[in-house]
């Protein structure tokens, strides 16, 4: 019998340790559980003192598979406990040994952030009211919808970028606002409102749409996939189309529990965990984006979803 590797959410080890649930798997009948550098980044994340009672619970369960993708890297399995994970992740990085020849040069850079900007396609942003955003965000929308190569400027576009993603992450009230945006203009860029991964063909909607392309051009369209390496390019990819699927509000989450930090850290549990048989979760919608995406990129991952009673 071939080893089931299983792959839980940090939601799911939290109701473990704390007795609300029990998973009823006898770890005996050829079943292997793992954490990954996701799991690692939700007890950093954590400011009080159960991130080590957590950090024990966790090695009682997965010993020492832990599964982590370094730069320019595919996911590998590393012989690390949690904590020897936990402690590696809050040294401090040495910038000097990065090997900066994994990049390519920086006129290619500037060249694929250029192309990004000319291949989205370009929408009249003054048919939209940004004012709600800050001014960061604003400028932010209008130069990537309508900014041309001619005009591009790598540096002022980094810093612009750099500013936009400060501030979703920082500022709760930016992403809702942003979100509120996209599914007010839905209409505008879909030609329908009420989009859903549950109820419609995404790929047919983005092909009838102001971009006309299919969803995974879009997500190509979005990031400047040529500056990583091959191991980097699956990553980028399916973390782009993630954070797509909960900002354009396809997977119906309330607005009052958006924040970008959790989508992010969701949607890198659903990376690691594709490399397991089974991702468990009590997270209804972090599941059902991560079924879409599974089957976007034919990933063969099952999926299970706990309800929790309150």
């Amino acid at each position: 019998m071939n080893l089931v590797k299983i792959y839980l959410d940090t939601n799911i080890f939290t109701r473990l340790r704390n007795s609300e649930i029990r998973l009823g798997i006898d770890p005996k009948n050829n079943v292997a559980f793992f954490f990954s550098h996701a799991h690692i980044l939700d007890l950093k994340n954590d400011s009080s003192n159960e991130k080590f009672l957590d950090l024990e619970f966790i090695a009682s369960v997965v010993y020492r598979n832990y599964l982590h993708k370094y730069f320019n890297k595919p996911i590998l399995l590393y012989n690390l406990s949690p904590k020897e994970a936990f402690d590696e992740e809050m040294q401090d990085y040495d910038i000097s040994s990065f090997d900066w020849s994994l990049l390519n040069s920086i006129s290619q850079i500037t060249e694929n952030m250029a192309n990004l900007n000319e291949n989205l396609p370009k929408i009249d942003t003054k048919n939209i009211d940004l004012s709600v955003l800050s001014p960061a965000l604003q400028l932010y929308i209008q130069n990537i919808f309508n900014i041309t190569k001619d005009d591009f400027d790598v540096s002022k576009f980094m810093k612009n970028a750099l500013e936009f993603q400060y501030s979703i992450e920082n500022n709760k009230d930016e992403y809702k606002k942003l979100k509120q945006l996209i599914s007010k203009n839905s209409k505008l860029l879909f030609g329908k409102d009420g989009i859903s991964i549950n109820k419609n063909d995404i790929d047919k909607i983005f092909l009838e749409s102001q971009f006309h392309m299919n969803f995974l051009d879009y997500i190509d369209k979005n990031i400047t996939i040529n500056i990583y390496e091959n191991n980097d390019r699956f990553y980028h990819r399916f973390l782009t189309g993630y954070s797509i699927l909960n900002s354009f509000g396809f997977d119906e989450e309330s607005n009052k529990k958006a924040k970008f930090r959790n989508t992010f850290d969701d949607g890198l549990h659903a990376f690691y965990a594709s490399t397991c048989d089974l991702l468990i979760s009590a997270d209804k919608k972090m599941i059902e984006r991560t079924r879409f995406m599974y089957k976007l990129f034919d990933i063969p991952t099952k999926t299970m979803y706990i309800q929790l009673t309150k």
